[in-house]
């Protein structure tokens, strides 16, 4: 509650809009997903498309196993061009229960609701 200022009133400069829809259809192919992730990492077991910012990136949840075959979770940030930050575009979920930091951390790093440079 203390992590999102439970009680205290709504700071509009804080709130993040994206449409609620009955069904979110990937704004890629699962092929092309797969293609991107295997670039990194070894095995590609599905996404889920979450949301976009302003300027066409697209924040998958994604499913895969590393070389050792371990099952993980990650965060890709994929524009719908196909194009991504070949450096920054991927990052393993560390902890389900206490993802925030590190989700905000990944926004920066590839540049969230900032225009292209």
């Amino acid at each position: 509650k203390e992590k999102n200022d439970w009680g205290k009133e709504i700071r509009e400069d804080l709130l993040i809009k994206a449409p609620i829809k009955n069904s979110k259809k990937l704004p890629m192919s699962n092929r092309k997903l797969r293609n991107i992730f295997e670039s990194k990492v070894e095995k590609y077991s599905g996404a889920s498309y979450l949301t976009e910012d302003s300027y066409g990136r697209c924040i998958y949840y994604v499913l895969g196993r590393d070389s050792d075959g371990e099952h993980k979770s990650y965060t890709m940030m994929v524009s719908k061009d196909g194009s991504y930050d070949s450096e920054n575009f991927l990052m393993e979920i560390d902890y389900m229960t206490d993802y925030r930091e590190q989700l905000k951390e990944f926004k920066e790093r590839n540049r969230w609701n900032l225009p292209p440079q």
